[in-house]
């Protein structure tokens, strides 16, 4: 097949042979799409909807033929295409050798194609995918996991215990540390303050004495 000229097979819905949709015309429904390829992502509006204003652009740009079924069924062959080339090919370039279309495709629907080729079982015929997961995709029961948690908590309330006993030390350390050297503090006040009253009082008793102020200046300077 020439994919200039690419046709596509089987008939349309009113009955009408298959539509050979020259090469400019394939080209114009690959640059149109990008611009209503956002419509047909959010899925508000109808289908047929979007076709149909798809199908008056192609028109407005010299695709007199162009009509909504034409261009969706042609859209839809594109697609499948791209996919089962997708399927085969392990990289652009040898895509592009097998298909014209394949990186001009690529560009438009590669990102978000449904096609995982790592991971793709199989194409059914209506070109859904199957997808088979790797032991490296199954998740562990929600026991296992429960059990995993568990340990992990009581792991940190262990070390959070240990934490606090610790610091519990530290605190009962650092006030003996202070009790002990305010006791020392006190006992030397207390004995100064003790000194000064010995001292006051043989001051005192030596003034009352027949010495007078000679013997208690003699008495200082013994002390």
């Amino acid at each position: 097949m020439d994919p200039n000229n690419d046709i596509v097979t089987g008939k349309s819905k009113n009955g009408n042979s298959s539509y050979r949709w020259e090469h400019q015309h394939v080209i114009l429904l690959l640059d149109t799409y990008p611009k209503f390829q956002y419509r047909f992502r959010k899925k508000v509006e109808r289908t047929d909807k979007i076709w149909k204003d798809f199908a008056e652009a192609m028109r407005k740009n010299s695709f007199h033929e162009a009509t909504a079924e034409r261009c969706a069924t042609k859209w839809k062959y594109m697609k499948e295409r791209y996919q089962e080339i997708s399927l085969k090919s392990v990289d652009r370039v040898e895509g592009k050798q097998v298909w014209t279309y394949y990186e001009k495709m690529h560009s438009i629907v590669g990102s978000e194609a449904t096609v995982t080729l790592d991971h793709v079982q199989e194409v059914g015929s209506c070109g859904g995918v199957k997808v088979k997961h790797t032991s490296n995709d199954s998740k562990p029961n929600k026991r296992q996991r429960t059990r995993v948690t568990n340990s992990e908590s009581l792991d940190r309330l262990i070390d959070l215990e240990k934490g606090r006993e610790d610091m519990d030390l530290k605190i009962i350390e650092s006030l003996q540390f202070h009790k002990e050297n305010s006791s020392i503090r006190t006992q030397a006040i207390v004995n100064v303050s003790k000194s000064f009253e010995l001292l006051s009082n043989a001051i005192a008793s030596k003034l009352n004495t027949s010495g007078g102020f000679e013997n208690t200046q003699s008495l200082v300077r013994k002390l």
